[in-house]
């Protein structure tokens, strides 16, 4: 699985390293070599059952600074399920989750175009019989398994195969909540072989607000952890979900944040080597109406809050995680309703209830702190609202 991560970009690269290279002809960065591969892009799933692939335009070797006009394919309408995995060579599967049919929609992406083509397999049904299909996840890295949550309070678990076949892991269907906004896997923080492999979900119907937690087996079958889930506070409406990682210089410690759109506040949790959680001293901090997305940087955190339109900022502390609302005054008049994306610095925000996608830019340092303004070009033209995302990121092709 590890072999099949992408490698970093020249644009991943700071310019003094970049440059350093260039002047040692260690990089091949330019001249002659294999025609020139797609950008990264970034993909998403509309109410009117298009898939649209957007290009991403960089200004400079990271940042990014917008998105390109889209191109787009038919699929399923209120998909609001979507993850991408590399297959075999340079194909990547887009898979899109399907309401109308209980299912779970194949899509191919090649080397030379961005642009998603239906797959020869599938749809695969999800084999719950009780809930369409809503968010998914496809792992940490892009590969492995994915697991999709149902309206009705079941998790799905798929291995994906070399071709893209979904093929059911052991134990599928797993028993979660009935209204999961979002699941998020992730690896826990702990010297090997202590480490586990997560997966996080908000239950914005748990009358707790609770945090359910899995350790996810070799197999790839759902453990639930003791204790989960994890309660907030009642009636929170957990929605988003953050991980971050602080104290990385001494003992680093990981933090799960969860936005709570019933109770405009985001309550933090310590992750253990196990997966369980345990509520932050201090926990949940107040944030803005209706948080719906979070999304970090410069050791700050913000939060989408989609009651007012806003975007509040919090200063990070770094050796407890603890959450402080900056003197800043909210970003306002931002529209969004779905979980942000991060594409190299650039945050985007899909909006069902508009025909486009909000870019936001966060700028500043960890010493002087950061802000949060709207991208150039924002909002992005979709055309349709927008429910989901994700963003393909290609590996370096090397000249021969």
């Amino acid at each position: 699985m590890e072999g099949r991560m992408p490698l970093p970009h020249v644009r991943d690269l700071s310019p003094a390293i970049l440059a350093a290279l260039l002047a040692s002809g260690l990089c091949a960065c330019g001249g002659i070599g294999p025609a020139p591969q797609p950008p990264n892009a970034v993909y998403a799933t509309t109410v009117s059952g298009r898939i649209l692939a957007f290009p991403v335009t960089h200004s400079g070797l990271q940042a990014a600074a917008g998105l390109g006009a889209p191109a787009s394919v038919a699929g399923p309408a209120n998909s609001r399920g979507l993850a991408i995995a590399a297959i075999s060579g340079t194909q990547y599967a887009l898979y899109v989750s399907d309401p109308g049919a209980d299912a779970i929609r194949v899509y191919t992406i090649g080397d030379s175009s961005n642009q998603p083509a239906p797959a020869g397999i599938g749809p695969f049904p999800l084999g719950t019989g009780d809930g369409s299909p809503e968010v998914m996840t496809d792992g940490p890295f892009g590969v492995g398994n994915l697991y999709v949550a149902t309206s009705k309070g079941a998790i799905a678990g798929f291995g994906i195969g070399t071709d893209g076949t979904l093929t059911p892991v052991p134990g599928s269907p797993f028993t979660a909540g009935a209204g999961v906004s979002q699941m998020l896997e992730t690896v826990s923080v702990a010297p090997p072989p202590k480490q586990n492999l997560c997966l996080f979900t908000s239950d914005h119907t748990d009358p707790n607000g609770g945090v359910s937690a899995f350790a996810v087996q070799g197999n790839g079958a759902l453990a639930p952890v003791t204790g989960s889930p994890f309660a907030t506070v009642a009636d929170g409406g957990p929605t988003a979900l953050l991980s971050a990682v602080v104290n990385g210089a001494v003992s680093p410690v990981q933090i799960l944040y969860a936005g709570l759109g019933n109770a405009g506040a985001i309550a933090a949790f310590t992750v253990a080597p196990d997966c369980s959680l345990t509520p932050l001293p201090g926990s949940p901090f107040p944030a803005g109406g209706g948080v719906v997305s979070l999304f970090a940087g410069y050791q700050m955190l913000f939060a989408g809050n989609g009651a007012d339109g806003t975007v509040s900022s919090f200063t990070i502390d770094q050796s407890s995680g603890a959450l402080t609302p900056t003197a800043t005054a909210p970003l306002a008049g931002i529209a969004g309703s779905g979980n942000a994306l991060e594409v190299y610095g650039l945050v985007l925000l899909p909006n069902a209830q508009s025909d486009d996608i909000v870019g936001l830019q966060i700028g500043g340092s960890a010493t002087n702190g950061a802000r949060v303004t709207t991208a150039p070009g924002s909002p992005f033209y979709a055309g349709s609202g927008t429910l989901a995302t994700v963003l393909l990121v290609r590996p370096v092709v090397d000249p021969p």
